[in-house]
């Protein structure tokens, strides 16, 4: 195994990363703003860059991100509630998405073995994320059963490609491929969990 130390990424680093993980690897977006499509369990993701290293060779972090447009009730407070019990990668909401990032920084030096690391935890975090709006749902299901109201998210415009459901049935979301995704995504099911991906809870 190698110890030699990376502090900036590229595009192709990423790509060579993902595929040794047996992740599909993509290049998308722009010259300026280059993005890379892949997937894991059946969940889209994108691969966004970050800082810019100042000898323009390349990039000292990028995020991992998974968009998911809301079509069904969610908790007002769903992100707040994952924020707070998992601690590698931080939920936000838009007006008609939920989206799950996690950032991995290589400056300073790390070994590309921690970068592959990370990536095993972003998909361990992007299937339990999914687990996390499946109970969401259930929740305010049985909320409203018993007479409680709950607020209801708004509608989002349909996606230029088809944008099939992040997991069966009754899913509190379903995602929405990344810019310039011409691939759908497949059902998520018998899911997994690891302990050091899903931190207090």
């Amino acid at each position: 195994m190698s110890t030699d130390l990376i502090s900036t990424v590229t595009t192709g680093t990423v790509q060579e990363l993902l595929r040794e993980a047996g992740l599909e690897a993509r290049l998308a977006g722009t010259t300026e703003q280059p993005q890379i499509v892949s997937a894991v369990a059946g969940i889209n993701f994108n691969v966004r860059f970050g800082t810019p290293a100042k000898d323009g060779s390349g990039w000292t972090d990028f995020t991992f991100s998974a968009p998911f447009t809301v079509d069904q009730e969610v908790s007002p407070v769903i992100g707040a509630f994952w924020n707070r019990r998992n601690r590698f990668a931080r939920v936000y909401r838009t007006q008609d998405q939920l989206l799950l990032d996690m950032d991995v920084i290589v400056a300073g030096g790390v070994t590309r073995a921690h970068v592959k690391y990370l990536t095993a935890v972003w998909a361990d975090v992007a299937q339990i994320f999914v687990r996390h709006l499946r109970a969401d749902h259930a929740v305010l299901a049985r909320y409203k059963a018993a007479g409680g109201k709950a607020a209801t998210a708004t509608s989002a415009p349909k996606a230029a490609a088809p944008a099939p459901t992040a997991g069966a049935g009754s899913d509190a979301a379903r995602q929405r491929p990344p810019a310039n995704a011409t691939r759908g995504n497949g059902k998520s099911d018998g899911l997994g969990e690891k302990a050091h991906a899903s931190g207090s809870s």
